[in-house]
């Protein structure tokens, strides 16, 4: 998989095995978000290192929970809270996931 990625955007999914986060450079699997720490190449960019720690903070409670998690999107928690409708044949806006501050 990461053999196809091209860019230094960072991907994260969970599975059985672990939180995993790579880019064309870096492909690491741990449990903990604060062990991917020394391998992300974000110290000039402030607003992307914390966009990435909210999205490895949320992989790791779905991880731990065993829930599914999809980045960029907020966490599942099934018949716990109401739900938004989220139409699937209607594509997402593009975009930035970093809003700027106006």
């Amino acid at each position: 998989m990461q053999g196809n990625i091209k860019d230094k955007n960072y991907r994260i999914y969970v599975n059985d095995d672990g939180i995993h986060l790579f880019n064309k450079n870096v492909y690491k699997i741990f449990s903990d978000p604060f062990d991917f720490y020394e391998h992300l190449e974000v110290s000039d960019d402030a607003g992307h290192a914390f966009y990435l720690g909210v999205e490895l903070a949320r992989a790791q409670i779905a991880y731990q929970l065993q829930k599914e998690y999809q980045q960029d999107e907020e966490l599942s928690w099934g018949c716990l809270v109401d739900k938004k409708v989220d139409n699937k044949l209607q594509s997402k806006e593009l975009g930035p996931t970093f809003k700027k501050r106006k």
